[in-house]
């Protein structure tokens, strides 16, 4: 991510638009943020990050509370960010949460926070996705990593510039993860520990399966299994014999039965065909008489047709002489009717004036009704006009009662609201005011923090230099008193040397044979081991001399660090730096009351507004209602009149009696009535003589076809009785009763009939039956059945129990050898299931930490790629620290139960102890961290698909850096110019304006801080 123009606006100490274009520094890609404290340095990093992420690069900074107090009402806050990524732009557009002045009317609405990101292509813009989380979440795809991870690697903010040195192994591993994009090797973790997992359970499922086996079995192990098949098939195979010896005892006892039964069933036969003979020998006499009965019924049968006919014309006879006297008195009735409705028919006809007198009164009376007609709807248009009337008159006093109560409760509202805009006007003060203190109070606690930790180490520092002035004085006068005894030790050896010397021998020393001047001894020969006892005392006085002195400017360095943080604490917190935490914070507790009183109020103040909104509105709504009801009372009032003055016009074309429709319509329909009654009562009269004319003729005829019909039946009932007599002769009955008595009914004859055949038909049969009973027992004696059962019964019962033993074990052996088909399958399955867990498990376990360091299979992978970055950040860290300093990755955990492998320490080449990276001073702490940061960015441009890092963005630090170490630093800087990054730094060292020609000067006017940058 390379910027290239930031948009500022109402942002932080930012009032209005500023606009700061990366394209001014001209090609140059290292450059200084310069600018008094509190003028807006870091509200610049702020704001990039603000763009990318939605929040600020600190963790003290809210990005809800960087609206700028210098920003008008009307000016919105909003960062626009363009900036490139590889061979592509983008531009982010985000617009915070904020309060703005209303569009209609007074006072402030909530204005939603608004994001929105777009790809650059020449004039082209597209837009890729908006909304604030969505586009947070686009960045981090685009960039590679979340907003905590960039603030780590790319933009260092105060505070947060040693996170990624100071790391533990898990939030390292998250930075790196998403840099190094080493998800693929996590996912290998997961699939081996699923897929072993997997496995694990169906091998612990097949074991669980076995043992159910085992125990559905009741056996302990297959073994025994084996030893009980062979026992059972033994007893089978036992068991199998004597059940073949039963089945033949068995069989021959049933045919003994079989035969034994079959002898008694042939004696038994022939004792019931004989009592069946004898029986139906004794019904032949009955039998006889049957038959001649039988005959004579069939005989009477044959008249029984001739019999019926008399009998039914007999009843027709009677019939018809009933339905002539019935002729006969219709007749004389239907006379004496004719005769009465003739007489009536006379009087209706003589009642026409009547008739003629009404239908004139119901002419009359149908004229006033159409009359009375016009007067009822007049008078219904009246009522209705003065319903409409009335309805108009409450619809304009309710109207009027509405929008006095309105207006009463919009006074009402806009008194309060007015107070209340008052009190929430103060609230963006009030915010501002309580964050400022919040923030004083925390540069406050720090000042006081690192005044003590100064004062502390200010004592230290003392003790140290007291220290290191005793042991160095210790050293100088041991130092001096060995040279002494040196120098008479080295005196002394020339004497012992010349008293040793002859007089013409050459010299050891100088071989010479001449002896001018003899070296003689003066005082007291030191010995030599008092000598070297002395140079060691010299020595060991000389280290711990050289580690005090270290020590010494450790402490120092420490103690300037402190007192350059209280300083700047100091400065930034000015007079504020005098007063107590305590009235800090209950000014803060009280503004922050203060500000949700405001807050309250203006939530408040809102809310009467749109009830205000409303109530104008409805005020609006009612008066035009008010006058609406005012004019149609004015218009109804006129047409109600007119349409009285109709009604009055009617009226006097109505009788009065009539005005009424009610007596109207009962007079009409009483008249109706009456004319109606006398037309019905003489067209009855008409009818009923037409009907009386018709019933006498249809009684005439009608008696005389009764009287015709009559004669007719007599004359053939005589024939049929004479018919009748001489078939009962040919029949050869003697009278009547001789045939009644010989008559029977056709069922009974039929009944009759077939069982006299059954009877013959049966009486063949038993004949035959007996003689065949006859001849199969002929020599046959009854046998013992009851012995021969009991026998049958006992072999059965003793198969049965042979069969049940047999079949119980048959069955055994079938279920174990199912139990041993099951176990050997399970145990194949095993088998198999034991063989890629072997593999896979192991894989598994080593894949996911199952080792002395718990290291997984993605941690290996990040492990070897720290080991790259630490030797690339190495190759500045050694020449910033001037060949002291190494970091080196480290497999030691502090926890045992913690994962390893991404953990860092510093070697030091002065002590050649590898130790914390924690015991670093200042300074050195920030020399790490740089050379960290840059060979990250380093390693991961080199992997191929890895994220491009071509910025970084520094605050703060380099005022922990003695000149020399400045100089180094930068020069470190200084070569990232090469691979085309962008650096840039803020800080507040004056050496660093006068060495930089590229700088984005920012200062504070008192309109809110402007900034320029500055080439050359």
């Amino acid at each position: 991510m390379k910027p290239l123009c930031l948009t500022i606006q109402a942002f932080g100490p930012y009032a209005d638009c500023q606009t700061i274009d990366f394209g001014d520094l001209q090609g140059r890609s290292f450059f200084l943020i310069h600018g008094p404290t509190g003028s807006g340095k870091t509200t610049v990093l702020d704001a990039i990050c603000f763009a990318l992420y939605g929040d600020c690069s600190g963790a003290l900074r809210d990005s809800k509370a960087m609206r700028s107090d210098y920003a008008e009402a009307g000016v919105m806050t909003t960062i626009e960010f363009v900036f490139a990524l590889g061979d592509d732009t983008y531009q982010i557009v985000r617009t915070p949460e904020q309060m703005r002045p209303k569009k209609r009317g007074d006072g402030l609405t909530a204005m939603v926070a608004e994001a929105e990101l777009y790809q650059l292509d020449g004039k082209e813009r597209k837009l890729l996705v908006s909304g604030w989380s969505k586009v947070t979440e686009k960045v981090e795809v685009l960039l590679g990593f979340k907003s905590n991870q960039f603030r780590q690697v790319v933009l260092l903010p105060q505070g947060e510039f040693r996170r990624l040195l100071t790391a533990n192994s898990a939030e390292r591993q998250e930075i790196m993860q998403a840099l190094f994009k080493t998800d693929f090797y996590r996912q290998i973790e997961e699939t081996l520990k699923s897929q072993a997992q997997t496995i694990k359970k169906e091998y612990e499922e097949l074991v669980r399966e076995e043992n159910w086996v085992l125990r559905e079995a009741g056996a302990e192990a297959a073994e025994e299994l084996v030893l009980r098949l062979k026992r059972q098939q033994a007893a089978s195979e036992k068991t199998g014999q004597e059940l073949k010896g039963a089945a033949r005892a068995v069989q021959l006892a049933q045919k003994s039965l079989a035969e034994g039964t079959l002898q008694q069933e042939k004696l038994l036969e022939k004792m019931r065909s004989e009592e069946k003979l004898r029986a139906l020998s004794e019904k032949a006499p009955l039998v006889e008489e049957k038959r001649s009965e039988l005959a004579r019924a069939k005989e009477a049968a044959g008249i029984l047709d001739i019999e019926n006919m008399l009998k039914q014309l007999g009843e027709e006879c009677c019939q018809a002489a009933e339905i002539m006297d019935k002729e006969e008195g219709a007749l004389l009735h239907a006379k004496a009717a004719h005769n009465k409705a003739q007489q009536l028919l006379e009087l209706e006809l003589k009642k026409e004036p009547e008739r003629e007198k009404a239908a004139a009164e119901v002419l009359c009376l149908q004229e006033i009704e159409g009359k009375l007609a016009g007067l009822t709807t007049a008078s219904q248009a009246l009522a209705q006009q003065k319903r409409s009337f009335e309805q108009a008159e409450v619809q304009y006093n309710t109207a009027l009662k509405k929008l006095e109560k309105v207006q009463a409760e919009l006074r009402s509202k806009s008194e309060k609201s007015q107070g209340l805009v008052e009190s929430a006007i103060r609230s963006e003060g009030l915010k501002s005011q309580f964050s400022e203190l919040s923030q004083q109070i925390i540069k406050l606690q720090e000042y006081k923090d690192a005044t003590a930790k100064w004062q502390i180490a200010q004592g230290k520092l003392k003790e140290a230099k007291e220290a290191a002035d005793s042991l160095n004085e210790r050293y100088l006068a041991a130092k001096t008193a060995f040279a002494v005894l040196q120098e008479a030790w080295l005196g002394g050896q020339a004497a012992v040397m010349a008293a040793q010397l002859q007089s013409g021998a050459p010299c050891p020393v100088c071989g010479s044979t001449l002896h001018p001047k003899l070296a003689a001894k003066t005082g007291i020969l030191p010995d030599e081991v008092k000598v070297k006892a002395q140079q060691k005392n010299v020595e060991v006085l000389e280290k711990e001399r050289e580690a005090s002195l270290s020590a010494l400017g450790k402490l120092q360095t420490s103690q300037d660090t402190l007192f350059n943080r209280a300083e700047d604490l100091k400065t930034q917190l000015g007079e504020t730096a005098d007063i107590s935490i305590d009235t800090l914070q209950k000014a803060a507790a009280e503004a922050r009351a203060e500000y949700q009183k405001a807050l309250q109020a203006q939530k408040e103040a809102e809310m009467i507004k749109q009830d205000i909104e409303k109530l104008t509105a409805e005020e609006q709504k009612l008066t035009k209602q008010k006058e609406e009801a005012a004019l149609q009372v004015q218009t109804l009032t006129g047409k109600y009149q007119a349409a009285a003055a109709v009604v009055e016009e009617r009226k006097s074309l109505v009788p009065a009696e009539f005005h009424q429709p009610a007596v109207l319509t009962k007079a009409r329909q009483r008249a109706k009535d009456q004319l109606e009654k006398l037309k019905t009562a003489l067209e009855a009269a008409k009818n009923q003589v037409e009907q009386a004319d018709r019933q006498k003729i249809k009684s005439q005829a009608a008696l005389q076809n009764a009287r015709q019909n009559s004669d007719k039946l007599h004359s053939q009932r005589s024939l049929m009785q004479k018919t009748f007599d001489e078939r009962l002769c040919e029949a050869g009955f003697s009278d009547l009763p001789d045939y009644q008595s010989a008559k029977k009914s056709p069922a009974y004859v039929e009944k009759l009939a077939e069982r006299i055949a059954v009877f013959e038909q049966d009486y063949i049969a038993v004949k035959e039956r007996s003689r065949l009973a006859f001849e199969a027992a002929k020599d046959l004696v009854a046998p013992d059945l009851a012995a021969l059962r009991q026998t049958a019964a006992e072999a059965q019962k003793k198969y049965e129990d042979i069969l049940a033993n047999d079949t119980r074990l048959k069955a055994a052996i079938a279920q174990i050898e199912g139990w041993q088909d099951k176990l050997g399958k399970l145990a194949e399955k095993r088998g198999k299931v034991e063989g890629e867990y072997s593999v896979i498990g192991r894989l598994s376990e080593v894949a996911n930490g199952g080792n002395e360091y718990k290291l997984t299979f993605q941690r290996f992978v990040l492990g070897a790629l720290l080991e790259d970055v630490a030797h690339a950040a190495n190759q500045r860290l050694l020449i910033m620290s001037r060949g002291r300093y190494e970091l080196q990755r480290t497999m030691d955990r502090a926890r045992k139960n913690a994962a390893g492998g991404l953990d860092l320490e510093v070697f030091d080449s002065h002590t050649g102890v590898a130790r914390s990276i924690g015991t670093l001073s200042g300074g050195e702490m920030f020399l790490a961290s740089l050379s960290l940061a840059l060979g990250l960015a380093d390693v991961v441009q080199s992997y191929a698909g890895g994220i491009k890092l071509d910025t970084i963005l520094v605050d703060e630090g380099f005022g922990t850096l003695d000149p020399e170490t400045l100089d180094i630093a930068l020069k470190a800087l200084l070569d990232l110019q090469k691979g085309g990054r962008l650096v840039g730094i803020i800080s507040h060292v004056p050496e660093l304006k006068e060495r930089i020609d590229a700088r984005l000067e920012v200062w504070l006017t008192d309109k809110g801080s402007r900034a320029e940058f500055k080439v050359g």
